[in-house]
């Protein structure tokens, strides 16, 4: 199996929360401190070439529109509503 794109930085205490074939995952801590970076996986597989398994990461784009973002942290909850 292979992955694509910008990987999350090694984390504990995050969240990852499955919407259809995308995990979302948000938040945690490392070596830096709380974390407050959002990142997506495709996990709907599809082969390259022959047999091997591709998924891929992205970065959303999230726009403010005046509200405050949420502070990075760990130990949280994600919930799909």
């Amino acid at each position: 199996m292979v992955t694509m794109g910008p990987t999350p930085a090694e984390r504990e205490g995050h969240t990852a929360t499955m919407v259809s074939d995308l995990m979302y995952v948000y938040g945690g801590s490392s070596d830096v401190g709380y974390l407050d970076d959002v990142y997506i996986l495709k996990t709907s597989l599809s082969a390259r070439g022959g047999n091997e398994l591709v998924m891929a990461w992205g970065r959303p784009q999230i726009k403010g529109d005046g509200l405050t973002l949420p502070l990075g942290r760990e130990g949280h909850s994600g919930t799909l509503v």
